[in-house]
């Protein structure tokens, strides 16, 4: 019987996941980023996707934080290491203006540490149906994979901006000063920045990730300043590295904060930020139907688990309960007789009667030119027979 340690963690990364011999490779690794106040998301999260059983996924899990800028109480022990579910980065402090380090620290950490094919970013606000990733990765997964909700025609704001300069007002928050580029850090003549996918959830294949790492060591070698937005700056270094980004806004949804969700924001999603009401919306994001004609609120994921369950309990030999109408009588078993003991307990098999000859075919009606030739034709041959007498 699992544990209450082993179901809390069923799902989240182990040492033989881990180093570059480790085989085969996980198709989907999941960097969660938390913080360390965030336990009450990490426990909800961990009570819903992180631990359902989801079928044929190789994948798994780990919560990535920072160190706090004024701990010291950590030991280096505590560093760089898998603790239950979670690694503490040593060379990351947490704050939001540190969340660009942060992130790429765990880019870094995870090619050197995990052996994987595919990445997913996200956040602990957001909620994954890893069934759907999984399917749609097998389809579409590609070392070069870089793919999310992608914002295209994103206004580059500067320093010197006031909400007059800003294309869509409505878009940007009162302290929309802490998104200010530098001009030495990324120029753009449009002014707006390369597509990027948004920071709340988006996949990068094995080698998409090591480019865009690449990139982001050279810009600190040549002491080039960093672009605070973190999604956008991914997006900056994936340009420069030559991959182009995948759209699937149908499948990943970062709906605003503070505006209602409702089940149909959950229908076929694969990812969704920023959730409400965590424990109600994985409900909605396992069995929401894709629209409201379809009678059957199980997804593509949930019908294989069924079917799944169903060869496992023919393989093993559970019997599985019969279709037989309610209130029917079922059969009596045969007695055992002699002549079926002395066969080896098989009953002969019972003789079939003969078969019953068939109906005997209707006669036709007479007509009058029918009855006319009956009446004739003994006539003629008794006088031919006659004639033949003499």
């Amino acid at each position: 019987m699992a544990t209450a340690l082993e179901t809390r963690y069923a799902n989240a990364l182990r040492a033989d996941d881990m180093g570059k011999g480790a085989t085969p490779p996980l198709a989907l690794l999941a960097l969660i980023l938390t913080q360390r106040q965030n336990s009450g998301r990490r426990k909800t999260q961990r009570a819903t996707w992180l631990s359902h059983r989801w079928l044929q996924a190789a994948w798994r899990y780990v919560y990535i934080q920072a160190r706090e800028p004024t701990d010291t109480s950590s030991g280096a022990q505590q560093l760089d290491v898998v603790v239950g579910d979670t690694v503490t980065l040593s060379k990351a402090t947490e704050g939001y203006d540190r969340l660009v380090f942060k992130t790429f620290a765990a880019l870094r950490w995870a090619l050197t540490h995990v052996s994987f094919d595919a990445l997913l970013k996200t956040d602990d606000d957001s909620m994954v149906h890893v069934g759907r990733a999984s399917i749609w990765l097998t389809r579409h997964g590609d070392p070069l994979l870089y793919a999310g909700r992608v914002f295209r025609d994103s206004q580059v704001v500067r320093a010197n901006f006031s909400r007059a300069d800003l294309r869509h007002q409505e878009w940007f928050p009162a302290d929309f000063g802490k998104w200010a580029v530098p001009f030495e850090a990324f120029t753009s003549p449009s002014g707006d920045f390369p597509p990027y996918c948004s920071g709340g959830g988006y996949f990068l294949g094995r080698t998409a990730a090591q480019r865009i790492v690449v990139a982001f060591n050279k810009r600190r070698k040549a002491r080039r300043p960093v672009v605070r937005v973190e999604d956008a700056f991914v997006g900056i270094l994936a340009a420069e590295s030559n991959l182009t980004s995948i759209d699937i806004s149908g499948m990943v949804q970062d709906p605003p904060a503070g505006l209602p969700q409702t089940k149909e924001v959950f229908a076929k999603q694969i990812l969704v930020h920023r959730v409400a009401e965590p424990t109600r919306a994985f409900g909605w994001l396992v069995t929401a139907a894709a629209d409201a004609g379809n009678a059957s609120s199980c997804d593509y994921a949930c019908r294989r688990q069924a079917r799944a369950a169903k060869r496992l309990a023919d393989k093993k030999g559970v019997a599985r309960p019969s279709k037989q109408r309610p209130g029917a009588t079922t059969q009596k078993p045969r007695r055992k007789t002699a002549a079926s003991m002395q066969t080896g307990g098989k009953s002969r098999a019972r003789r079939q009667p003969p078969p019953s000859p068939p109906p005997p075919r209707a006669r036709r009606p007479k007509s009058v030119v029918t009855d006319v030739l009956s009446f004739i034709t003994p006539t003629l041959s008794l006088n031919l027979k006659r004639a033949v007498n003499r």
